[in-house]
């Protein structure tokens, strides 16, 4: 449901939502189905290495596959290809991983077949609440609530930032970057955040 919600906030019409059981003649039926009738196709889970993983093994067998994994975290599985002449994008299963791709990569894509002007989010720079840390190699992306101190912005993490944890979109109003090749912010130093909802100044 959660991606259902997203893609309507898009401005997106949803022609078709199932559930597809963990099959590869299932996945393979449901998936060419969706491309007979839609402009885009979505999908969440089943993109990864698993033994049940199979939409990229459809999208070889009916398509093409044009990305697999991407360095950042949360959603590093991410698929992306055609199926027969329809594109295709696939989500990992995970919902902070679902909610962090859609806004990174469907989104922005669904924008711009609507014709929209500014695809991305906005961005702010804010000043840490708190250090954070991590280890090199991907982009992290941080949820983050946002709140006024006097004229400047501070960005506070929402919690636990594990891919499983639904609970830190709870109150997030945006996610910091946190680059590839960094491994530390300290408290008080100015980030970058993308804005999904920004409070009112004091």
């Amino acid at each position: 449901m959660a991606l259902r919600a997203l893609v309507e906030a898009a401005g997106c019409e949803v022609a078709r939502y199932v559930r597809i059981p963990d099959d590869f003649e299932a996945v393979d039926s449901a998936l060419t189905a969706a491309a007979a009738n839609s402009d885009v196709i979505v999908s969440a889970g089943g993109v990864s290495v698993g033994r049940y993983d199979y939409v990229r093994d459809v999208l070889h067998s009916r398509g093409q596959v044009d990305l697999w994994r991407v360095a950042m975290q949360p959603g590093k599985p991410l698929l992306a290809g055609m199926i027969h002449d329809t594109p295709f994008i696939g989500l990992p299963g995970n919902p902070v991983s679902v909610h962090v791709g859609f806004e990174q990569f469907v989104r922005p894509a669904l924008r711009k077949m609507l014709g929209c002007l500014h695809l991305a989010r906005p961005v702010v720079k804010a000043r840490l609440s708190d250090g954070i840390a991590k280890p090199p190699g991907r982009l992290h992306f941080v949820r983050v609530r946002l709140e006024w101190d006097e004229e400047t912005l501070l960005a506070t993490p929402t919690g636990p930032q594990g891919s499983h944890i639904q609970s830190s979109l709870v109150g997030c109003d945006g996610l910091l970057r946190f680059e590839q090749d960094e491994t530390a912010l300290k408290a008080g130093e100015l980030v970058t955040v993308e804005v999904w909802r920004l409070p009112q100044p004091l």
